[in-house]
Formats: C-alpha cells, structure tokens, sequence
C-alpha cells in the first residue's frame, strides 16, 4: 500500500479475519481466538494502516464462520 499509491483503488474486495472486540480473548496459543488475532496483535500498526484504508469494499468474517464446515 505504501509502495503503490494505486494499489487500495485496484483491488476490489478485501477480506478480514480478526480483531476480537468482546474482550474476552485468552493471550494462550491453545486458545481459538488466538490464532486469527495473531497478526492484529502482532503488528498493529500495519493493521490499522489496511483497515483504514479507502477500500470499495471490506468484508469482515467472525471466528465462528471459519468453524463451519
């Protein structure tokens, strides 16, 4: 995004998966809210940078959506 002041207007759609906002996540490996806030966590930064983007379009997907089968 930084590198190609285009790229956010070219890409169609983005798909998020993360940011726990209930508060009830367990900083534990094991846990399965872990795993998809691993990035969130990891480097903020970079994650506030996408997710304030101007996007045409982001979809937002919970953690019980990717248990389904």
């Amino acid at each position: 995004m930084t590198m190609d002041p285009d790229f956010v207007h070219n890409v169609r759609k983005i798909v998020f998966m993360g940011g726990e906002v209930n508060g009830n996540v367990i900083p534990n490996r094991d846990h399965a809210s872990y795993s998809h806030d691993f990035n969130i966590r990891f480097d903020p930064e970079a994650a506030h940078l996408v997710l304030s983007a101007k996007w045409r379009e982001i979809v937002a997907v919970s953690p019980p959506a990717t248990q389904i089968p």
